[in-house]
């Protein structure tokens, strides 16, 4: 009987288990930091993004009121659009060909999430809809006059200015 009794009270004792929650838990609470930070991080580089395109842009277009130019209207006209009056720049962390691409932050995972560790942040894995990678894109836009093209010409459009403000058609 008393030998049922110290085995029981062994059992019943919680000294030790503190110390075994905690080794149970540290994996997960790790986790949780390591997601906060990344995403912290592609949420700051975001913002640090907009502000240099913000302030590019503006350098750029110092002293210069007649916002989209010529340039600008010419690319817009190649892809098709007829009448514009914003200017729009951009920022990428890399570019191939013609494709740019935002910068890249990889969030942790886990095991059994169906993420795969031979995913990168240029070349996800076709059909797959869930990925590792938070890409942060910054583009920054200015309105500015309307023009619609005509021939080979572009003209200033005054007709219907205030409700076509920003458009792309």
């Amino acid at each position: 009987m008393l030998m049922k009794e110290e085995i029981k009270n062994k059992f019943l004792d919680e000294s030790g288990q503190s110390v075994f929650e905690f080794v149970i838990f540290i994996p997960f609470i790790l986790y949780i930091v390591a997601v906060m930070m990344n995403a912290g991080n592609a949420i700051n580089a975001s913002i640090n993004q907009q502000k240099a395109t913000r302030g590019y842009a503006f350098r750029l277009l110092s002293g210069n009121s007649n916002v989209p130019t010529v340039a600008d209207l010419d690319i817009a006209n190649g892809a098709g659009l007829v009448k514009t009056s914003t200017y729009i720049i951009g920022w990428g962390a890399s570019k191939e060909g013609d494709v740019y691409h935002g910068a890249c932050y990889k969030f942790p995972s886990m095991p059994g999430d169906g993420l795969s560790d031979s995913e990168d942040c240029k070349n996800p894995i076709p059909g797959q809809t869930k990925t590792a990678y938070v890409r942060a894109y910054t583009f920054f836009g200015i309105c500015g006059e309307s023009y619609v093209k005509e021939g080979a010409y572009y003209r200033r459009d005054y007709i219907g200015r205030a409700r076509d403000i920003c458009t792309y058609k």
